[in-house]
């Protein structure tokens, strides 16, 4: 046995869900599923299955303390032709609200009736339903059984009817052996924050179906590793087009990583894993290399901060803290915090003129079920109350001649007109401050504080994850 392959028996010996919650989580299944049929049955409906395609369903690759069951029910859909032929939005509108009457008298009734009473409507591409009760988060997600030549021919009619098929390919395709590589990729991706859409580096990282996909594409645990620093060069393909033809396709420009999905040529199932998760994994998957320790498998808080630095000045930061109110799902308010926060970055970098404002600038949003924090480092905490901003060349005389008249004192330096500026904003957390001020309110949090301090635990994770993930992968050093 090689020092790797002991290296994985240790640390699956730690991650493999035990039999008793494999017994508990199949039983909260069960029960439920008798519960939707006996719903289904009385309002008539008569769906083509209920089935758990979530990691602890078929699939059987989820981690030990897993919690969460991902219950689909399929339509079959024959029985919903008036609403599937429908011209596209009016079908989309259609099945909204199909889906949604479906939560309201379906899928509610049905958790009330297995001692579910914490639920929560949400939305992806129709409602759906959310229990968040007796340690469980239980998705019950409508969609349409669909055959694979269909999906493969036609697309799906909703996103999720990909997922029974995803799971399906999973469980057949991938071995036990395999089963437990994909339990160890998400272990080390979740011990290294760049997993799922909670705490992690960026706005999302690897999704569990994406660490799947790699193991079933690579075949092994060891040759994900291997092949992990080119992934974003080489897109990943099961209809074995070539790379420049898909990075041709238009739908796919702007992607960072492709890893294309097994039932849908069209659809990258990695285009919302932020470039910063794949840069931080690629960073710590060279370090595991070098040292193969099993901390790189073991999930914990980011590391505290030593109480001395936390009460020392920390200029180059800036935090910016919210309390939720409940009303917003934390999806939503994690996503329009990361849109507020890039827009800003741009404004600490650089002056509306183009020149550097407070250097390179980075940031990085953390939160938990009530605290929302933005951390920020600027290289430069303060600057010089004046700048200079560059002009016109000195051959373009019209362009000189407007520049000179706005600006009396402009001068001339190596072939350009330049005019001396002030600055409105000389210290990096006046202006995170008056940004968050005076720009509108993101609906859902309130808030508590900004300052060169973490005043709440989750800020000084927020801090530990920048100081110890960011600023190093980055190679920035701070005072």
């Amino acid at each position: 046995m090689t020092i790797l392959e002991a290296l994985k028996d240790e640390v699956l010996h730690l991650i493999q869900p035990t039999d008793t919650e494999n017994l508990k989580l199949n039983e909260v299944f069960i029960f439920l599923k008798e519960k939707l049929q006996e719903c289904a049955n009385k309002l008539n409906i008569s769906p083509s299955f209920i089935q758990n395609h979530g990691s602890t369903g078929i699939k059987q690759t989820h981690l030990r303390g897993a919690s969460d069951l991902d219950i689909f029910v399929g339509l079959n859909p024959s029985d919903y032709t008036k609403w599937i032929k429908l011209p596209w939005k009016q079908r989309k509108t259609a099945l909204k609200s199909l889906f949604l009457s479906y939560v309201n008298n379906w899928f509610i009734p049905a958790s009330q009736a297995a001692g579910f009473n914490i639920f929560q409507l949400s939305y992806a591409e129709h409602p759906y339903l959310i229990l968040s009760e007796k340690g469980y988060e239980i998705d019950i997600v409508g969609c349409f059984d669909l055959d694979l030549d269909y999906l493969l021919t036609h697309g799906p009619i909703t996103a999720v009817d990909r997922t029974p098929w995803h799971s399906k390919i999973i469980a057949e395709r991938l071995t036990n052996n395999q089963k437990q590589d994909v339990r160890l990729l998400k272990a080390f991706f979740q011990s290294n924050f760049v997993y799922g859409d909670k705490q992690t580096l960026g706005r999302l990282g690897f999704t569990g179906f994406s660490a799947e996909i790699l193991i079933l594409y690579f075949q092994n645990l060891e040759t994900v590793f291997s092949k992990f620093k080119d992934l974003y060069k080489n897109p990943l393909d099961f209809f074995k087009r070539s790379p420049d033809l898909l990075r041709r396709k238009s739908r796919f420009q702007k992607d960072f990583l492709i890893i294309i999905d097994p039932v849908d040529e069209n659809r990258n199932l990695a285009a919302s894993i932020s470039e910063r998760a794949y840069e931080y994994a690629r960073f710590q998957i060279q370090h595991f290399q070098q040292s193969l320790s099993v901390q790189f498998f073991i999930k914990n808080p980011p590391s505290p901060i030593d109480p001395t630095f936390l009460s020392c000045p920390l200029p180059n930061f800036g935090f910016v803290e919210f309390i939720s109110d409940g009303t917003i799902h934390y999806t939503e308010l994690r996503d329009k915090l990361y849109s507020a926060c890039e827009k800003l970055r741009k404004l600490l970098e650089k002056e509306e003129t183009g020149e550097e404002r407070f250097g390179n600038t980075y940031y990085e949003v953390y939160f938990d079920e009530k605290t929302f924090v933005a951390v920020f480092y600027c290289t430069f905490s303060s600057i010089s109350p004046t700048y200079s901003r560059r002009g016109p060349p000195k051959i373009r005389d019209t362009n000189v001649q407007t520049f000179c008249e706005k600006h009396p004192d402009a001068f001339y330096k190596n072939g350009f007109y330049y005019a001396s500026m002030t600055r409105e904003f000389t210290e990096s957390l006046a202006l995170i401050s008056h940004y968050f001020h005076k720009s509108k309110p993101i609906k859902g949090l309130i808030l508590s504080n900004i300052s060169n301090h973490a005043e709440s635990m989750v800020g000084q994770q927020a801090l530990s994850l920048m100081i110890n993930c960011v600023l190093p992968l980055y190679q920035v050093k701070f005072p």
